[in-house]
């Protein structure tokens, strides 16, 4: 086999479709078959495919009509594979290409097929792509890198935005990020983005406490809807709402919603470190709380310089939120 061509395997995990990569020729065992290039079909798009659910349990199907329940390959040619276009093959081959650039850095074995070829649809069958603005020139920090594979996934296109040079938010913004700053933005930057959201612009903002510095410009688009970030670091006394790492890393409770309903229901447990505690007016029917503290938990006034975790006089009672998705008057 060379690289390029499509190996299945026959025991162990049956059925599984993977393509030679990293070597110019290997041999090929008695344990797996071989599939030769074929005319107008892309490698990667025919992996992907075989790893979906139509094109596994097509293989899974063959391999039960022998006698010794392993496949052969007559019956994994006689599989029925939907010929897509070049292009959507092209974009398949992009998306694997990707995940193996990230793989060689990364200690992830599985690839989302299913995914991908929904990934590929949307982005051959989408004449405008989601765009999001990933704002710039406050220290902010770079974008983990799962994080950014899962926009890529999800077909947006993102683009670095610095207030300092426009009159406006750009009018194809579907949204504008702010992550981790480390500084904050001025009084005009902060009267630009509250324009935004008042019209019916989307801000994602991943901001908490900062050594040495404070972001009052930028949490003051929360205080526009009763939001009030407390001063000082999150501490939480509750052992069982927080990490091995201490009293600072967070495991918050996740409320419904429809940002959070899918993460529930795959029972993940967000880890928040060093967080800034946020109260929401009870009566408040334009903020839902989405991550909250224990009843127990408290603002450590000292942030930064604390030296241990006991509650001090002035130190700010909770519970808190710890994120929250407002639902502004233009509905950003």
């Amino acid at each position: 086999m060379t690289q390029g061509e499509i190996v299945i395997t026959k025991v162990g995990t049956p059925c599984y479709a993977s393509i030679v990569e990293d070597y110019e020729t290997v041999a090929l065992s008695r344990t797996v078959l071989g599939l030769s290039k074929i005319k107008g079909i892309d490698p990667y798009y025919l992996m992907v495919f075989l790893r979906c659910k139509y094109g596994y349990e097509q293989l899974y199907r063959k391999r039960e009509l022998t006698i010794q329940y392993q496949l052969t390959l007559p019956r994994v040619k006689a599989v029925d594979v939907y010929l897509a276009t070049s292009d959507f093959q092209k974009v398949i081959r992009h998306l694997c290409e990707q995940y193996r650039d990230v793989k060689a850095y990364s200690y992830s074995t599985s690839f989302d097929g299913e995914g991908a070829i929904t990934s590929a649809i949307n982005y051959v069958t989408t004449e405008e792509l989601p765009k999001i603005y990933i704002l710039e020139g406050h220290g902010e920090a770079e974008l983990p890198a799962s994080f950014r594979d899962q926009i890529e996934k999800e077909n947006m296109e993102t683009e670095s935005l610095s207030l300092l040079t426009v009159d406006a938010i750009p009018e194809d913004a579907d949204c504008v990020m702010i992550y981790a700053p480390s500084s904050d933005i001025s009084q005009e930057e902060r009267d630009l983005l509250a324009d935004y959201a008042s019209e019916g612009g989307k801000l994602f903002v991943a901001a908490g406490p900062v050594p040495d510095s404070n972001l009052d410009n930028l949490y003051s688009l929360l205080a526009d809807y009763g939001i009030e970030a407390n001063e000082g670091v999150v501490v939480e006394p509750n052992r069982e709402h927080y990490s091995f790492q201490g009293p600072l890393s967070l495991l918050p409770d996740m409320n419904s919603h429809a940002i959070t309903d899918s993460l529930m229901d795959e029972n993940y447990s967000p880890t928040m470190p060093v967080s800034l505690g946020l109260t929401v007016p009870e009566d408040s029917e334009r903020v839902t709380t989405l991550l909250t503290t224990s009843e127990s938990a408290f603002s450590k006034l000292d942030g930064y310089d604390m030296t241990d975790y006991e509650k001090e006089d002035g130190d700010i009672d909770g519970p808190f939120a710890l994120a929250v998705s407002i639902d502004t008057a233009g509905e950003g």
